[in-house]
């Protein structure tokens, strides 16, 4: 039993040994399997980890890529809103630099042209202009804005992985013109008389807010909000008030002034306001906000590259960079007026180029640049033209000239040689002022060639009166003593010689008589008739009724009603700087050489009215004008400003005249003492360049008042005051120490342009001329006169209590006539009303009483008014309120309101020489003080006998708020915002 038992089990474990090998054959097959398996999966993951890592590398390479051309578009638009295709292939072709990581770039970036088609399908633009948007957030939030949208693509591909990344983006081109008052330093606004103002307000400097004032839109600063004090540490009167409520005293973003800690150095010193932060959105509803609560500076493209924002209306020079030129308002003008001296011209870095323009005193025939006016369309310069180009003048009512009896075929000349020029037909040209200087004028088509067509427009005529003249030089005397744009006694002339009835003031003697053709008026029996006020009444054509007009061989001697002179005007703000001179005094730094532009024939010109007759055959026509967005027209007069040794911001040194008015003297003189050894630190308005830290007073430049006097007679009669009068109109400026014959140099370098007869600036308003969306910019580095209405017939009626009166047809105020996008930018503004004459400011300089700004008023319609944009200078306040020095005029022991070393702030921006007497002057437009003045030197003063402010009726025009409503070459602020980013998947 054992042995079978034994046996049986030894067989049984003989067959679990092969199961068990078999087993273990089968679980080291599945080892191997599972084995294999793990090997394959981590094999796969391994490939799989290796190629995300790669792409992750690839994404990241991509997204360095995008962001280097975000960063450099960007930068390439805060330089300039016009980039060109080679600089935005610059940025596609500028990766960041990762070859040596094995990666390689294709970058695109252009305008994103399906989203612009969408854009400017959805408002209906067919022009090509870019579509116009609200800003929804940023700094510019709120403001309108033309919108153009970018792609910027970039691939980056390595050996085994490639990413596509794209970002969209929005270039905002914001106008400085959306601001009703800009300022790109402190912004003072201290009014006396109630002020309301409509516009969006910003200052990239401090804020000081006095007096009475409201707001009715948003205000901002780059700095602080100051309510306690005025910028020169003095106190004053009155509520400031948003439409949220007052800001009460103590409540701004500083206490006392912004120089906390040293921050403003020459500012009144203070405390912040710890509460403002947190209070100012909640209490003013984001309608007054400053650095603290989230505003940043707005600077323009040559700010970005380190240029002062004056030299916006400064020559081009020719070391200029892109931005900067383009940024000039002398490289965007498509007409160019430019006056040097004739003796030294030839050395200046920035001076008329050789072979252009001409010399108006020249009387050798072989010199290159002599000049004497040609005939136009057969001699027909003195005839008047309708707007429609038909002449108004025939053979048989156009002036005569001289004893010949025949036809005057030339207008008068400058010069007043001792034998007079003849013209080809023999015909005598009559001489003129003899004032000197070079002059360029020239045009720029749309593609950019220039054509010099100085001879054809100044034989259109130059003298002030003559019916087709564009640019005036020089005026027959009777024409100093006439009112501007309406006679003050109302007075009525009958019709004469086939004329209609006219008034006394220039303008309808220019506009609808033929007076102006040869210049002469009546003078016996009994006319002209002078006024007791100093101005001319009655006056009447020199010939009979009825007959055709005679044109003298010569001008009338001198002293006499007909004799020819400059156009003077003697500026009592720049000549008596501080009220401790005599009043009665003519300070020569006072007396201003002026350019006038007759607005009317300009854009007259413009609009083609000339071409099929004076300009037929020549290169002056208008179709050869550019006009890409409207007419700019840049002046700039130079004689006097002497030439020096200039350093641009490359370091580049010129010899150059350079705009400036090197003597920066404004606070000054002391009288007892002379000048002080020390300027003041709030004198320095240049501040730049080479001229930083320095404070010039260059007297060749600008005369030393207590030295230079014209006058100092106590005249008291009216003829004591006319006399001297006519010895200020007749005041050549010409330079006793220059050693040229004739003397060609100019004495000072006190220079302005003006505009005259602008009321209404629209001929036809048809399509491609000047009408509601075309429109035209005058700009000049020199001061600028307007001269009665600018771009407008006046206001419809008075504006109610509290109320401005808008540039908007549905209010029960607004502005009349036709209109046209205008904006002036220049070293400073005078406006000057209607009934003004240019020789009332030297009859009573001591007067501002006898200097009323629009006379013997006779309604509301008739006030004086001005719809435009203006880009102006200020001075610079400084640190001081005190009653001794020359500053006195302006420091009050008793009052609150002390304006001793202000600038005058916003209130004053526009420069008034009238006694206003509280008589409303209408304003529309822009306010901005982009730079210092640096030729219109004289110190704001309060004293009355200089001028008193008016009623200030003062709005922002909301048509500036449209894109095809703004003046052409308006400056812009950029703003990019980034709008979507993705990546594109294979």
């Amino acid at each position: 039993m054992t042995t079978d038992y034994s046996l049986r089990t030894h067989k049984l474990r003989h067959s679990e040994r092969g199961a068990a090998l078999a087993t273990a054959i089968l679980m080291l097959a599945l080892l191997s399997a599972i084995a294999l398996t793990v090997l394959a999966v981590v094999q796969t993951e391994t490939k799989v980890a290796g190629s995300d890592l790669e792409r992750t590398q690839a994404f990241y390479a991509a997204a360095a890529g995008i962001e280097k051309m975000t960063s450099d578009f960007s930068m390439l638009f805060a330089r300039t809103s016009r980039p060109t295709t080679t600089q935005m292939n610059t940025i596609a072709s500028s990766p960041p630099d990762l070859a040596s990581e094995g990666f390689t770039f294709n970058q695109t970036i252009g305008l994103d042209n399906t989203t612009l088609a969408a854009m400017r399908a959805t408002q209906g633009i067919t022009n090509g202009a870019y579509p116009s948007v609200t800003v929804q957030d940023g700094p510019l939030v709120g403001l309108t804005a033309s919108v153009a949208p970018y792609t910027l693509n970039t691939t980056a591909t390595s050996a085994s992985a490639q990413v596509n990344l794209t970002r969209t983006m929005n270039n905002y081109l914001v106008p400085i013109f959306q601001f009703g008052m800009f300022s790109n330093e402190d912004m003072e606004i201290h009014p006396g008389p109630a002020f309301t103002f409509n516009g969006r307000v910003h200052a990239n400097g401090n804020l000081y807010l006095n007096g009475n004032v409201t707001f009715l839109d948003k205000v901002t600063t780059a700095s602080e909000v100051v309510r306690d004090v005025l910028r020169n540490g003095a106190t004053h009167d009155g509520t400031v008030t948003f439409t949220s409520g007052p800001l009460a005293i103590g409540s701004a973003s500083v206490v006392l002034g912004p120089n906390v800690g040293g921050t403003f150095p020459t500012s009144p010193t203070g405390t912040v306001n710890t509460t403002w932060k947190s209070n100012s959105v909640a209490a003013f509803a984001g309608q007054l906000l400053s650095k603290s609560t989230g505003i940043a500076p707005l600077l323009l493209p040559l700010q970005l590259d380190g240029n002062q924002t004056r030299e916006v209306i400064k020559r081009r020079m020719p070391n200029d960079d892109t931005t900067l030129s383009e940024s000039r308002y002398h490289s965007k003008a498509e007409i160019r007026i430019l006056l040097d001296d004739e003796a030294v011209s030839a050395g200046d870095a920035s001076g008329i180029p050789s072979t252009k323009g001409v010399k108006l005193s020249v009387t050798t025939t072989t010199d290159p640049y002599y000049f004497k006016p040609q005939p136009l369309n057969g001699g027909k310069a003195l005839r008047r033209i309708a707007d429609d180009g038909s002449f108004i003048d025939t053979g048989t009512t156009a002036p005569l000239q001289g004893a010949t009896a025949n036809t005057a075929d030339t207008v008068r000349n400058i010069r007043n040689p001792a034998t007079p020029d003849t013209s080809p037909s023999g015909r005598t040209i009559p001489g003129g002022s003899g004032i000197p200087g070079r002059i360029l004028i020239e045009i720029v088509d749309a593609n950019g060639a220039t054509y010099d067509v100085t001879r054809t427009i100044l034989s259109m005529g130059m003298t002030e009166g003559e019916p087709n003249a564009i640019v005036h030089l020089q005026r027959p005397l009777w024409m100093a003593y006439t009112q501007g744009s309406r006679d003050s006694t109302n007075t009525t002339n009958p019709a004469f010689n086939g004329d209609p009835a006219y008034t006394n003031c220039l303008t309808d003697i220019i506009n609808r008589t033929r007076i102006g053709a040869d210049g002469e008026i009546q003078t016996a029996g009994g006319n002209p008739v002078q006024d007791s006020n100093g101005f001319l009444t009655s006056i009447l054509d020199d010939t009979a009724s009825g007959s055709q007009p005679r044109r003298s061989d010569a001008p009338g001697a001198a002293g006499t009603w007909n004799s020819v002179v400059p156009i003077n005007i003697y500026n009592v703000r720049e000549g008596r700087i501080n009220s401790a001179l005599a009043g009665n005094s003519i300070y020569e730094r006072g007396m201003t050489s002026i350019v006038e532009l007759n607005m009317k024939n300009l854009a007259r010109w413009l609009d083609g009215v000339y071409d099929n007759t004076l300009l037929s055959g020549t290169n002056a026509v208008s179709t050869n004008i550019g006009k890409p967005d409207g007419y700019i027209v840049y002046v700039s007069d130079r004689r006097g400003d002497r030439i020096k040794s200039e350093t641009d911001a490359a370091g580049n040194t010129l010899s150059t005249t350079n705009g400036l008015v090197d003597n920066e003297d404004i606070y000054g003189p002391i009288v007892a003492t002379g000048y002080t050894a020390n300027l003041d630190p709030g004198e320095d308005v240049i501040d730049s360049g080479t001229k930083k830290n320095t404070l010039q007073r260059d007297t060749t430049e600008l005369p030393d008042p207590l030295t230079s006097i014209l006058s100092s007679t106590t005249a008291s009669t009216l003829a004591e005051r006319t006399a001297r009068a006519n010895a200020i109109a007749s005041w050549t400026d010409v330079d006793p120490a220059d050693v040229a014959t004739p003397k060609t140099r100019s004495k000072f370098f006190r220079r302005a342009v003006r505009l005259f007869n602008g009321e209404n600036l629209q001929v036809t308003g048809a399509s491609g001329k000047l009408s509601t969306t075309l429109g035209i910019t005058v700009s000049s580095e020199n001061m600028v006169y307007i001269w009665g209405n600018y771009n407008t017939t006046g206001i419809n009626a008075a504006p109610a209590a509290g109320v401005s009166c808008l540039n908007d047809t549905t209010q029960p105020c607004y502005y009349t006539g036709n209109q046209v996008p205008a904006s002036i930018v220049c070293d400073a503004f005078f406006p000057l009303s209607k009934t003004w004459f240019d020789s009332i400011s030297a009859m009573y300089p001591d007067s501002a009483s006898s200097r009323p700004g629009d006379r013997s008023l006779p309604g509301v319609t008739a006030e004086t008014s001005v719809r435009a944009g203006v880009i102006a200078g200020n001075n610079l306040s400084a640190m001081s309120a005190t009653a001794a020095g020359p500053d006195a005029g302006n420091f009050s022991a008793t009052s609150s309101s002390n304006e001793s070393r202000l600038n005058g702030g916003m209130h004053n921006f526009p420069r008034f020489l009238e006694d206003w007497n509280d008589q409303r002057f209408n304003f529309v437009g822009s306010l901005i003080p982009l730079y210092h003045s640096t030729q219109a030197m004289g110190q704001y003063n309060t004293n009355a006998e200089i001028y008193s402010p008016p009623q200030r009726d003062w709005a922002f025009d909301v048509t500036f708020r449209q894109p095809d409503r703004l003046p052409p070459g308006t400056p812009q602020f950029q703003y990019i915002e980034p709008t979507a980013f993705r990546q594109v998947l294979y």
